[in-house]
């Protein structure tokens, strides 16, 4: 099989056409009615902002790549409130109204780590016709332990969250790195997804801090 390396995706026009395909594909997918308007590796001004969001935040993406070729890519980062409010019902939905206007904070109770993006090219198997699709799901699944590590990064383990729409193939990868529905589906990104949760792990030495933390407090 083709051997994917993981690494750092460079801002070059280039990886922004791919990471802007990717996503359309991706979109089209997933019944997205406006694909075209989100992501077009066309258009010159979504490829120069995709570059530039390379460039300024590298730390957000992670990429796989065949030959030097990027073939997928992760993109993470903070699960925002409005991210989180279309997944919520209730007095859940009530809560994150009132952080979001009257407190001005975007943040979640937990602070969860959001998968934003988890995609392939589907055009590996033509180029490689020795991939498998679980070396697909593998290539996948390498890219989800970046978001895992970025996760456990600081001192104290977050929850990572992944909303995936329905004909989704990346979720036989975060599946197998134990991630597991949270039986709440909305409507983000413009397409209807079921939300995902890995939740966090922390080690007694990270709970006993963590109490002691608020015991000083």
């Amino acid at each position: 099989m083709t051997d994917f390396e993981i690494g750092r995706i460079e801002p070059t026009e280039h990886n922004a056409k791919l990471i802007q395909y990717m996503s359309l594909v991706d979109m089209q997918m997933g019944g997205h009615p406006d694909a075209l308007k989100e992501a077009n590796p066309n258009n010159a001004d979504k490829v120069k902002a995709q570059a530039d969001k390379l460039d300024q935040h590298p730390e957000r993406y992670a990429g796989a790549f065949a030959d030097d070729e990027l073939v997928g890519f992760i993109k993470y980062d903070d699960w925002r409130v409005d991210l989180d409010m279309p997944f919520t019902h209730g007095t859940e939905r009530i809560d994150s109204l009132i952080r979001r206007y009257v407190r001005h904070d975007y943040s979640v109770k937990g602070n969860p780590l959001g998968i934003m993006g988890l995609v392939s090219d589907p055009r590996i198997v033509d180029r490689y016709p020795e991939v498998a699709e679980s070396d697909i799901d593998e290539m996948l699944g390498q890219l989800t332990d970046q978001a895992v590590d970025a996760a456990h990064s600081g001192r104290y383990p977050r929850e990572i969250r992944v909303p995936h729409h329905y004909n989704d193939p990346a979720r036989r990868a975060t599946a197998s790195r134990r991630f597991e529905t949270t039986g709440q589906s909305a409507v983000v990104f413009g397409m209807k997804q079921e939300l995902f949760s890995r939740p966090a792990v922390a080690t007694e030495l990270e709970r006993f801090a963590a109490a002691q933390d608020e015991f000083d407090s």
